[in-house]
């Protein structure tokens, strides 16, 4: 009886947590099922909150426009061995 009257004295003092503002709502987080290259079993499930998603986007294009611009330079031609 006396556990329950203390219970009940601590649930009564105890408030609940203010709700925050809508406008300070986190985003969801977006989940992906990814598969390894070069196999059909491996699957992983990622999730990221948009933002992450965007920027792991952004460096796979900035990876990949730097790879091109070393692809695209000139080739030095290469002149074959001279017969000595």
């Amino acid at each position: 009886m006396l556990i329950a009257a203390l219970l009940l004295s601590l649930q009564a003092t105890v408030t609940p947590p203010a709700a925050a503002p809508a406008s300070a709502e986190k985003p969801k987080r977006i989940c992906r099922t990814v598969e390894a290259t070069g196999t059909r079993m491996s699957r992983t499930r990622i999730c990221k909150y948009p933002e992450e998603w965007e920027q792991q986007r952004q460096d796979a294009e900035d990876f990949a426009r730097a790879h091109q611009r070393d692809i695209d330079l000139p080739a030095t031609p290469m002149t074959p061995a001279s017969p000595r």
